[in-house]
This record gives structure tokens, sequence and C-alpha cells, in this order.
């Protein structure tokens, strides 16, 4: 400590003002070394050791501040016994080193491990070394950790990576950078991922040119799939945009469509028109390319964010269902596709929430075999291209992380769909959770959690997830969060009997949704649309009603979504109700309740029913309407059931007017039975 402080005086960086001390220098300048007695004095310590003595404590010090007899003997080359018994004596003295116990390595075996007494000590060995000789040692030291690299130690791969990159050994370093970034994005550390990623990225330069064209395109893919889950969005198209433009220079096509891909589902979560654009490249770029599988998913891809971004048309999801049906057939259905991810959000939109549930639990546990199977340990071959081939996974295979989190967000579509209110809040619940954690971006959770509020009628809970995005992000992503609070500011105000407001908020969403693109906007234009339709009707305004409900018909049967159909039929027949026109309501209701008869569509199905019973009360169809009470009220209640573990919530849900009038009824109905 005393020669520290001298040699800090000596050199000027501390000074003394009177009784005050400072720092004369920037701290981020400030680099302490070895002062210049003490290394004397080290050297004196050291000159007195014999030559094997010198060679093993030298060796020691490239490993790093702590090693094992195993690391060193590996390095010298020289009979265990002998380096263990130096560091044995070196040990007892207190010379240089000291014991710390022993480490466990794969198969059971064990070796003693030392370290030294001061980081200073290493740092006077390591500096007397050759630059020739630290990168020599270097590359053995990282050689010995990778026989013994585990998966019980995954953090042991940074390590190894050091030591291959200081022993100028660039293709294993990146290998084993890859492991180490691996290893974050398992801990959903992400930006710590982009900045091992992009170091290896630095290190590519360095390698043979061939080689590093195609580490280059590989890592800027994986960089982007880790701003992707970030949700940083801008970052991540910059890297996909590079990445599909050295493969174009490069002449790979299959890895420029898979770029091209990849940059269209980023861009489009920005511009939409532009999002699209991308994707129409993608999809030209095929011609000629000898790739089926490759074909049918980028056709499957630009297809979707069509239905998704722009408008729902009949010809983009059939070409959705040939693609899939050609996936199918070309690969194995357990291993689907981050195309197939995206795709999965529109199944439930078309009647399949049940195939697109199936579809997200197989990615996710993709994703999660697929990091334990990267755990395991790495033998790497000595020929640079079989290691580039084995370390970095073919552009196709990286974009796993960007599936698992298109997955969860699909789940939670499919989930919502199918009634399963409680699960799908869990898990936006807990995989928000995760990225708040690890300071990530959790945008898409926190909008499909808000999807949830709305529908269990806790429209508060629902602004407020909203407004959480629109104060933190006024960009790209604030149209969507913009859209949804208006929704369910309007449905509050409808309930409230505040039609003045309720009009307001829905006419805002449907006028102003109309220019702007982002996913599902078409959708929430339509549920803006019924909102209106309703409001007019509980106001009285049936004319005006009736025109909204006829154009929110005319949306919906534009779609597949059988909720939204069967959502258009049932305005029709409120407003046929209305007005007493019971043959037409009628008609209306059965063509509503041959879709909830034919499509597992709870959302809608409760909702029927409730008009069903509401027409057939004023037929004096007692039987008929109880039926349809009944019918109501078991939906009704068995997606109550989902929210149990979310009492408040579930509370919220039962409270609300529709949902009590539903179950009111059945009061009612005994009343009228007695009489």
């Amino acid at each position: 400590m005393v020669a520290i402080v001298q040699d800090l005086l000596k050199k000027g960086v501390i000074a003394s003002h009177g009784e005050i001390w400072s720092v004369t220098v920037p701290l981020e300048e400030f680099a302490p070394g070895v002062p210049e007695t003490l290394q004397q004095l080290l050297e004196l310590q050291f000159d007195s050791l014999n030559a094997f003595e010198q060679r093993v404590l030298r060796n020691a010090s490239v490993v790093g501040e702590r090693f094992t007899i195993r690391s060193l003997n590996s390095m010298l080359q020289t009979e265990l016994t002998q380096v263990e018994d130096l560091c044995e004596a070196l040990a007892r003295k207190q010379q240089f080193i000291r014991y710390t116990g022993s480490q466990e390595f794969p198969g059971g075996e064990s070796a003693a491990q030392y370290e030294f007494v001061h980081s200073l000590y290493r740092q006077a060995l390591y500096r007397q070394l050759s630059d020739g000789s630290r990168a020599r040692l270097h590359k053995s030291v990282g050689e010995c950790l990778s026989e013994d690299y585990s998966t019980d130690v995954p953090e042991m791969a940074s390590e190894i990576a050091l030591h291959f990159e200081l022993g100028r050994e660039y293709l294993p370093a990146i290998e084993y950078l890859l492991l180490t970034a691996e290893n974050a994005t398992r801990k959903f550390a992400y930006r710590d991922a982009v900045q091992i990623l992009e170091h290896a990225l630095e290190l590519a330069s360095r390698t043979l040119p061939g080689a590093a064209v195609e580490l280059e395109i590989q890592l800027l893919g994986r960089i982007g799939d880790a701003h992707y889950a970030l949700g940083n969005m801008l970052e991540s198209a910059r890297a996909y945009k590079e990445q599909a433009s050295r493969t174009a220079q490069a002449g790979l096509k299959a890895a420029q469509v898979n770029a091209l891909s990849c940059l269209a589902r980023t861009t489009v979560l920005i511009d939409g028109d532009e999002g699209l654009a991308v994707s129409a490249r993608a999809v030209q770029a095929c011609d000629g390319l000898d790739d089926p599988l490759l074909v049918a998913r980028t056709q499957m891809l630009a297809a979707t964010l069509r239905l998704g971004y722009d408008e729902w048309r009949k010809e983009d999801a059939e070409i959705c269902t040939s693609a899939r049906r050609k996936i199918r057939s070309l690969t194995d259905s357990e291993q689907p596709s981050y195309q197939e991810m995206w795709n999965a959000h529109l199944l439930p939109l078309e009647g399949d929430s049940r195939e697109g549930l199936r579809a997200c639990e197989t990615g996710i546990s993709k994703y999660e075999i697929e990091n334990s199977d990267r755990r395991t340990s790495l033998r790497r071959d000595r020929e640079a291209h079989k290691s580039i081939g084995r370390a970095i996974p073919k552009t196709d295979e990286s974009t796993s992380l960007g599936g698992y989190v298109l997955a969860l967000s699909a789940k939670a579509i499919a989930l919502l769909h199918l009634g399963q209110l409680g699960p799908a809040l869990d898990i936006m619940r807990a995989a928000r959770a995760r990225a708040e954690k690890n300071g990530n971006s959790a945008w898409i959770f926190i909008l499909r959690e808000a999807w949830v509020h709305i529908v269990i009628f806790d429209f508060e809970g629902a602004r407020q997830l909203c407004a959480r995005l629109v104060e933190t992000d006024a960009g790209y992503r604030g149209r969507h969060p913009k859209a949804m609070a208006l929704i369910a500011e309007g449905y509050a105000a409808l309930y409230d009997k505040q039609y003045s407001d309720a009009s307001r908020c829905f006419r805002e969403v449907r006028d102003e949704v109309s220019t702007q693109k982002f996913f599902l906007h078409w959708y929430w234009r339509m549920q803006a649309e019924l909102g209106l339709s309703n409001v007019l009707l509980e106001a009285g305004d049936f004319i005006p009603a009736r025109r909204e409900a006829d154009q929110f018909f005319k949306s919906a049967m534009s779609t597949s979504d059988p909720n939204l159909q069967t959502l258009a039929w049932t305005a029709k027949a409120r407003i046929h109700v209305a007005q007493q026109e019971w043959f037409a309501a009628k008609d209306a209701l059965l063509n509503a309740l041959a879709i909830v008869n034919t499509f597992e569509a709870p959302l809608a199905a409760w909702q029927v029913h409730g008009a069903a019973w509401d027409l057939y009360r004023r037929l004096n169809e007692a039987e008929r309407a109880e039926h349809h009470r009944c019918c109501a009220e078991s939906v009704v209640l068995t997606m109550a059931e989902t929210l149990d573990s979310h009492v408040s919530l579930r509370d919220t849900f039962l409270s609300a007017s529709p949902i009590r009038r539903v179950l009111d009824g059945t009061r009612t109905a005994r009343v009228v039975s007695a009489r």
C-alpha cells in the first residue's frame, strides 16, 4: 500500500493542497500499475527461485489471478506431481501464491487450486513476458480450459474467449464469445449480449478474409436478434440492414433472403409501409432460389405482415395456409421458425386458436431446448472452416431469440381468444417482469396485457398500461397503445352512460387509425366501429347506430375472424330488436349462433347468447330465452374461473354491467318461474 501511494505521488497522479488530497487526472485515465520499487523487490524475490519455479509462476500469471494445477500441467507438459509439489512448497512459504482449495471437473476429477497472494505479484510476473510468449501461453491456456468447458460452469466461456483473443486465435475466441452471449440471453441480459457480440464482430475482421465475411454476416444477425428482444427496433433494423447489404455484396442469396425477412419484421414495427416494402423485396430475392422451405417461410412472413399491417385479404390468408402446408411437408412440425411464430398471431383471428396455441408452445419449447443443447461441452475442431460451421448457426437458425419473444406474444393472444384470461395474464406478467428486471423494453408484453384488461372490463388498468408506453415512447410504438387506450376509455364512458365522451373516443380511433399502420390496426378500427354503434344504440339514435353497425358488419365480414363476424351479426340483431324487427333479429342471431357453434369463440359466444336471451324474453319464449341465458352464464363463469388467482380482476369482470346483467338474469328467471 505504501509503495503504491509513493508511486502515485511520484507520478503526480495524486497531490496534496494543505490538508486536502485530490486526484490530478481524470478517473477514466487512471490505470495504476506495479510501482517501480515494488517491481524491483518482486524481481529480487523472483530471481532467487530456480528456473522451473520461475517458469511455473510465469505460466500461472498468464492463467489469471487464480489457477489450477491441471491447467499449469497442461501448459508445462510435465509430471503433475512435480508441479503440485512445487506450488505446495511456494504456498507454504506464502511466497507469491497461496492454496485456495480444489476445483471439480467433469468426470469427477479434481485438482488443487491456487491464487496469487496479491494481484500486483501477478502483474509483475506477467510484465516480464515478451509479447510472443504471452500470446503462445494464452493460446495454450485457452486450449486447456476448452477441454474442461462444461455446462456446469457456463461462465468459463468468457474466460476461455479472453485467452484465445490474447493468444491471437480469433476464430475460437469468437466461438466462446458466442457461448458467452448465449449465457447472457438465457438470463435475459440482452444488453450484455449485444456488447459481447459487437466485440466478436470486431474480432471477426482479424480472421481470414473469406471467413470474416461469413462471420460478420452471422454476428450481425445475432446482434439484430438481441436488439429485437430488447425492444430497440431502430438498432435491430440497423444491424439487419447491414447484414442484408453484406449478403448481397457476397452473393449469398439464401442469407440475403433471411436478412431481408428479419429486416422486414423489425422495420414494420417502425414504419408499416416500409416494412411491407422490405418483405416484398425478400420475396423477390427468392427468384431462382433452390430452397423451397426458405421460399415458403418468406412468402408466409410477407403475407402475414400484409394481413397484420395493411388489411385482411383472403388471398394473403390463403398464401399463409398454403405455405404452412408446404413447411410441414418439408420439415419437422415440432421445430417452428420465427416466421411461423409471426403467423401464429393471426391463427386465432381465423378461428384456429388451438393450433396457434400448439405452435406457440412448441416454439417456446424449441427455444428452451436449443439453449439447453448449447450448454453441452464444446469440442473444438482445429480446422477453421469446421470451427465456423459448428460455432455459428446458419442465418435461418439464428433467430430463435426473436422467435421466443414472438411465441410468448402469440400465446397470450391464443389464450385470450380461448377465454383463458388468467393464464394469458400470467404469461405476459412473467415475461414483462423478466424483461424489466434486466432493463429491457417490455412493450410487446404490456400491449398484450392491456388487451386482456380490456376484455376483463378493467378499463382503468388497460389505460394505465397503455399510458406507460405512450409516455416512454411517443414514437413508432406510441400509435398502438394510444388506440387501445381510447378503446378502453370509450367503453368505460359507455357503461357510465357518458355517451358524448364515448362517441368522441371511438370516432377518434375509427378515423385516425385508418392512416396509421401498427399491428392489427384494422382490428382496433373495427372495435371502434362496434363501440360507436353500441353508443348510438344505447343513446337511442337508431338510424346512425344502424349505419355504424352496417359499416362494422362490412368490415368484419371481410376478415376470417369468427369473433368479429359473430359480434357483427349480434350488433345487427340488437338494432333489429330495438326497432322490434323480430324476424330480422332472429335471422341475424341464427347466423351468429352458427358461427359460435362451429368455432371456439367464447369472447363472442356469451354476447350472442345474451342477445338471444333478450330477444326471446321479449317474444315471451321463456324456455328458449332461459336456454340462451344459461349458455351465456356458463361461458362467463368458465372464463371467470381462469381468473381465480387474480381475485380483484375476477371481481371486476363479474361486476361489469354487461356481465352482471347476464348473471342477475338467474334471479329474474326464478321469479318468473315462481309466478
